[in-house]
């Protein structure tokens, strides 16, 4: 008797979200919130990963510098796919500045009854080294997030593929020098 088996990989999945523990009511409007003394430093990926523990959100990727471009693009369809749905999802890609590490992210949720949409952005060195900062994160609401047309989207820089509208700063984290994170 001969038997034959053929094994074909699984197209690749989006990592399903996590399930909710202690979630708030997402009914009550909430601003993001940046608990710097519980934090290791101020980059985007861990403000990104404080702000979204315990939510029931798409994994849509966290993509280092050298990412593929096939890891762009399921990256750039996961959040495209969560932004058009009102999905909650979490997303980070480091990219190499001239003079430092940037880090990106966004975090959409739902505040108040509402889709929003978080945007981070961290600076590994703001001042070009004249500062006494070791790093910050700047974080801003974004109440209408959405998907550029694809000419506009940058191939390796997944945060200039979408349109920030009515937005706000929502807070920062700094580390270092004697500014204040809020």
């Amino acid at each position: 008797m001969l038997v034959a088996a053929a094994c074909r990989n699984p197209p690749p999945q989006t990592p399903a979200p996590i399930a909710p523990s202690n979630v708030a009511d997402p009914a009550v409007a909430r601003p993001f919130r940046i608990d710097r003394a519980s934090l290791p430093d101020c980059s985007a990926l861990s403000v990104l990963k404080q702000s979204s523990a315990g939510l029931s959100v798409a994994r849509c990727g966290e993509l280092g510098a050298d990412a593929t471009p096939a890891q762009v693009a399921e990256a750039l369809r996961c959040v495209t796919d969560a932004v058009a749905t009102n999905q909650p999802f979490v997303f980070h890609q480091w990219v190499r500045g001239i003079d430092s590490l940037v880090g990106i992210g966004a975090l959409g949720r739902i505040s108040g009854g509402a889709f929003v949409v978080d945007e981070l952005d961290y600076d590994s060195d703001p001042c070009g080294g004249s500062c006494p900062e070791r790093g910050h994160t700047d974080v801003t609401e974004c109440a209408k997030y959405t998907r550029k047309s694809q000419s506009d989207c940058a191939r390796n820089m997944l945060a200039e593929c979408f349109a920030c509208d009515g937005k706000h700063d929502a807070g920062s984290c700094v580390q270092g020098g004697s500014a204040v994170s809020r």
